[in-house]
């Protein structure tokens, strides 16, 4: 190895000093590059790495003068994740995005366990994303062990020892980048579609109709209709049913949610109506789902 290539990470612990009932509202491990500075323009550069505890509504706003890129992966209870004024609910499983340009909000979510990690990177990273990641707040990838699996391996490099070359956690971070790219390039649809896309997927519990949508997308209802149609072979309200009940089935197989939660979260007002609905499209009740 060229030592010249070596840096140290330094363990920052910092917790709430205030307690809320008998837990801190926060406690937070971040391992800092050292070596934070870079000499070539615009090369990819591993910042830190961090797992965070939020309990009891923490919240945290970012503001716009960062250099860095943070990709936050949730791995416990829920959280809360507003940027552009949408509002996206966070679960297990869920990466959501934060940019050095935009202003952010995140908070615990209702359960009131809020666990993440994270992944901070610096330098223009627009050179290494495609479009549709510079667009995307939040992913939710149908099989996210992959993610958790990088995260693992990030976390067991930076504890092998206290000197490595730094290329290896750099390369580390394009392979997330390369990954997230995959996962963000949808097919290329029109525009209100996209719109429409991403309004459903950000809030899933929120009670859209054909007519809300479509006021939301700036086109007709028939033109929304057409479409989905065209590009999905779906209409839209199939379409909203369809990626609640994927989204219940996905939360039943990675957490301990209460059904109840759940459905809420999936925009259905009881345990009953969820169980139905999701009886009739995956052939099983939601216990049995889970249990598998």
């Amino acid at each position: 190895m060229n030592n010249q290539g070596k840096t140290t990470f330094f363990l920052r612990h910092t917790e709430d000093t205030k307690r809320a009932g008998d837990h801190k509202a926060y406690e937070e491990d971040f391992y800092l590059n050292l070596r934070h500075s870079f000499s070539i323009p615009n090369q990819l550069h591993f910042f830190a790495y961090g797992e965070c505890l939020w309990r009891n509504r923490h919240q945290y706003i970012y503001n716009n003068l960062r250099s860095w890129w943070a990709f936050e992966l949730v791995t416990e209870g829920d959280g809360i994740f507003i940027c552009d004024n949408i509002r996206y609910d966070l679960c297990p499983g869920d990466l959501c995005i934060i940019r050095p340009d935009k202003i952010i909000s995140l908070r615990t979510g209702p359960s009131g366990i809020f666990r993440k990690k994270c992944v901070l990177l610096e330098g223009n990273l627009d050179n290494y994303i495609c479009k549709d990641l510079q667009i995307i707040n939040v992913i939710r990838a149908k099989n996210p062990q992959w993610l958790k699996n990088i995260y693992v391996e990030i976390k067991q490099f930076i504890l092998a020892q206290e000197e490595f070359v730094q290329d290896e956690l750099d390369i580390q971070a394009y392979t997330l980048l390369v990954k997230l790219n995959r996962l963000a390039m949808p097919p290329q649809y029109p525009l209100p579609l996209c719109r429409a896309l991403n309004l459903i997927g950000a809030n899933l519990r929120f009670k859209y109709t054909l007519n809300s949508l479509s006021l939301e997308c700036k086109v007709s209802v028939s033109t929304l209709s057409t479409l989905f149609q065209r590009h999905l072979n779906i209409s839209p309200i199939n379409y909203i049913i369809n990626r609640r009940l994927e989204y219940a089935s996905q939360l039943l197989k990675i957490s301990n949610m209460p059904l109840k939660e759940i459905a809420e979260r999936c925009g259905y007002k009881s345990e009953s109506f969820l169980s139905r609905s999701f009886k009739k499209k995956f052939g099983v009740t939601p216990a049995s789902c889970r249990r598998s």
